[in-house]
């Protein structure tokens, strides 16, 4: 069986580049992903072998992207995430309890390890998908309660346009709409990659929507200030 699920398309495989095909190519083979397998297999052979590359060699910068290689629409749609994510968080920090030692103090009884809402500097946070290198990028603020996470999180994979971008609610079964595994959820993950109790949790296009679930959510399980 599939290790996860996927959401690609021969479209999207045909936008790799050639060092791309060859280790999703890889991956497909490790995953026996056959449908990917023989996509990769097809765009390669549509294409020559790049010549070896002289380690001594300086590389030209390629256009329209920056000196770290990411494009600048990338670079922009993630600074917008992040703002995104960082105003919503203290808003919510503002109307509710999100304290490590409330949730503490409601989570006695079960094994919790609490969690900062935002980050030390009071920004989102960098998800372990982007910091294996497993996406473009992956920025959450989440909140633990008991044996559950409650997280909203933007995602972007490798080799999509920054409108392609999800955005999803981490949360268990009961409290969303939708749910889907975490393999759904985030294709880029291998089986053996930990992101601690989340389980899966709803997708959608568009942060506003994201935002509206994850804000009843946080309204159903954290007290209210004041």
């Amino acid at each position: 069986m599939p290790k996860f699920t996927h959401k690609l398309t021969p479209e999207i495989i045909a936008e790799f580049s050639y060092s791309g095909l060859l280790d999703m190519k890889q991956r497909a083979i490790s995953n026996d992903h056959k449908d990917v397998l023989e996509w990769c297999d097809f765009e390669l052979s549509k294409r020559p072998v790049p010549a070896p590359v002289d380690p001594s060699a300086r590389k030209p910068r390629a256009s329209g992207t920056r000196k770290n290689g990411r494009a600048p629409s990338i670079v922009a749609a993630e600074k917008e995430l992040n703002s995104q994510l960082e105003k919503l968080g203290r808003s919510l920090l503002e109307q509710y309890d999100l304290s490590k030692e409330t949730a503490r103090n409601l989570s006695k009884g079960s094994k919790f390890r609490a969690h900062s809402f935002l980050s030390k500097t009071g920004k989102a946070k960098v998800g372990g998908a982007k910091r294996k290198g497993r996406v473009a990028v992956n920025c959450f603020i989440s909140y633990r309660l008991k044996t559950d996470i409650f997280g909203l999180a933007g995602v972007l994979e490798h080799n999509q346009p920054a409108e392609e971008m999800s955005f999803m609610v981490l949360a268990p079964k009961e409290y969303v709409n939708h749910f889907v595994s975490r393999a759904e959820l985030l294709p880029s993950l291998e089986e053996t990659d930990e992101i601690g109790l989340v389980h899966g949790g709803e997708s959608f296009n568009n942060f506003d929507d994201a935002a509206a679930l994850f804000i009843s959510i946080i309204d159903r399980v954290a007290p209210k200030k004041g």
